[in-house]
């Protein structure tokens, strides 16, 4: 299959073509099974700046509460933790 029908066909699916009609069309057209996945496989985006940009600012707003009431908000200082856990999980599986 070349790359111009497989672009041709996740243009189709962005504009919203349904993905079981574009499959049968392609196994009448004689692909394998193999061939179809490969057209249709997601690629998961890369999640680490969001994870490091959200973590920062949940700990900004965490110290800002701090600040403001003078009592230590541990859901807030939890979740930033949190994130920059996931953030350095994503950067080692990246490495």
């Amino acid at each position: 299959m070349t790359e111009e029908k497989k672009d041709k066909i996740r243009k189709q699916l962005k504009s919203g073509f349904p993905e079981g009609e574009i499959k049968n069309e392609l196994s009448k057209q004689g692909l394998t099974e193999e061939e179809i996945k490969e057209i249709f496989t997601v690629q998961k985006g890369d999640m680490r700046s969001w994870y490091l940009i959200s973590a920062i600012l949940v700990l900004i707003l965490a110290l800002y509460i701090v600040s403001k009431t003078g009592m230590i908000s541990l859901l807030f200082f939890g979740l930033s933790g949190l994130l920059f856990y996931e953030y350095y999980k994503a950067q080692r599986k990246a490495e």
